[in-house]
């Protein structure tokens, strides 16, 4: 029950760290910490190894869950979105609301959120000696640009954008379609591995079409994560103001990928004048 919990979680919307923290503040144990319980009782019942988002993400993901403990299709569409999100972003341990999804237009580079104390906070394109291709040109002050993007997400919510967003990126119906054709690719694969078992198939040819088909299911894998990523925002087709409603008792993580499923490419232009980094609205290119 509690994975299949931690499941459903993940696939709506919330995070491998969200979910770490949760198992943590439950007191739940690791699967290391129940085995080292058993190997000694006497150990203080406080005691037990941290969940962190990599032993998640290793628990959800193994193989011996599926079909069992967890849904085959759930498992399937979750490892898709995992994979989506360790692509479309790679992120550093301290995020931001909008880490991630606000670039330079200058450079095309990813923004990132800087400055300590009140009016001192900022969105800028860094300076990198490593990453040379980085201008360190543009900034803009961080609450007036978190707020703008939250107001415009909650007002295409409440307008009726999700269910154009939804459509656009696929239905039920192609996600079963996709799951049934990596289905099919499973059963090819056991063919072959069974041929070459038997010495029917060449060692080459089956290289080669080892080859072929782990690029198959990479395609389709993805294309399953970019269809499974929209499942965040179904709950709120079809009700304006639920969004709105709800968006305070979202993570951040949560309401991070419903800003960059609503809103899509944010970019931010540089400024007129040198000096501290202010806001201006028009300096901000939201996707249509």
């Amino acid at each position: 029950v509690l994975l299949n919990e931690v499941v459903d979680n993940l696939l709506a919307g919330s995070s491998l760290n969200d979910e770490a923290r949760r198992l943590n503040a439950e007191g739940v144990p690791t699967p290391q910490g129940r085995r080292d319980s058993k190997k000694t009782p006497t150990a203080p019942v406080d005691w037990k190894p941290r969940w962190t988002p990599q032993t998640v993400r290793f628990v959800v993901s193994n193989l011996r869950h599926v079909g069992t403990t967890i849904d085959a299709k759930k498992w399937h569409e979750l490892q898709a979105l995992l994979l989506r999100r360790s692509v479309y972003v790679r992120v550093p341990r301290r995020r931001s609301l909008l880490t991630g999804l606000v670039t330079c237009s200058l450079c095309g580079r990813r923004m990132v959120r800087t400055g300590s104390g009140p009016g001192r906070h900022a969105w800028r394109c860094p300076t990198d000696t490593g990453m040379p291709t980085r201008c360190g040109k543009v900034s803009i002050g961080a609450e007036g640009l978190e707020n703008l993007l939250v107001d415009a997400t909650l007002a295409r919510a409440d307008k009726g954008d999700l269910a154009r967003i939804v459509k656009k990126m696929g239905s039920g119906g192609e996600q079963d379609k996709v799951m049934a054709e990596l289905e099919a690719l499973n059963a090819r694969e056991d063919e072959m591995s069974v041929a070459f078992g038997r010495g029917e198939l060449p060692m080459s040819a089956f290289n080669k079409a080892t080859t072929a088909l782990a690029a198959e299911r990479q395609a389709l894998t993805s294309r399953l994560g970019r269809l499974t990523s929209a499942s965040i925002i179904s709950p709120y087709l079809g009700k304006p103001g639920l969004l709105r409603a709800s968006w305070e008792g979202l993570t951040i993580d949560q309401q991070r990928e419903i800003i960059r499923l609503i809103l899509g490419k944010v970019e931010v232009t540089p400024a007129r004048k040198r000096g501290l980094p202010k806001f201006d609205r028009k300096r901000v290119k939201i996707a249509s």
